[in-house]
């Protein structure tokens, strides 16, 4: 029963590696731009994804919210925090290191994208808040380290 168990558990890992519903990256190593996911499906809401190797850490102090998001690879879109306000404003740093595939950073809010941050970018912005707004990763086969701080 052990025996079974375990070749189930390995099973299972194997799957969970081969990255089932990555999608290609069909534009070159060179060319980090998303080809297949539109920005209609970016703004349209919620999470649908594939990943290996995902760590997503973050903390709140005060007023800030800091954070890393880092995938061995990943497709799909992935809201990986959402950040409401009293002021009228949100200041971001976003730096963006992407190693393979595509990949870019879409803040949005009201189901429309209200800022885009490319690969290889360090930012720092000011957005005016009007509602919730959501930071989202967008991938296709993206090996990539998101770092970000929200006040």
């Amino acid at each position: 029963m052990k025996t079974c168990s375990k070749l189930l558990l390995i099973g299972l890992s194997l799957f969970s590696l081969v990255g089932c519903g990555q999608i290609e990256d069909t534009n070159g190593i060179d060319d980090y731009s998303i080809q297949t996911i539109s920005d209609e499906r970016i703004a349209a809401g919620g999470s649908s994804y594939s990943a290996v190797g995902m760590v997503n850490t973050s903390k709140t102090l005060n007023s800030s919210t800091s954070g890393t998001f880092k995938c061995a690879k990943f497709s799909g879109i992935y809201a990986v925090n959402s950040f409401s306000t009293s002021s009228n404003q949100l200041k971001y740093t976003i730096n963006l290191e992407v190693e393979s595939g595509n990949c870019v950073v879409a803040i949005v809010a009201n189901k429309e994208i209200i800022k885009k941050i490319d690969a290889n970018t360090d930012t720092n912005f000011t957005l005016p808040y009007g509602s919730k707004q959501s930071l989202k990763v967008v991938g296709e086969s993206a090996k990539f380290k998101l770092t970000y701080n929200v006040e």
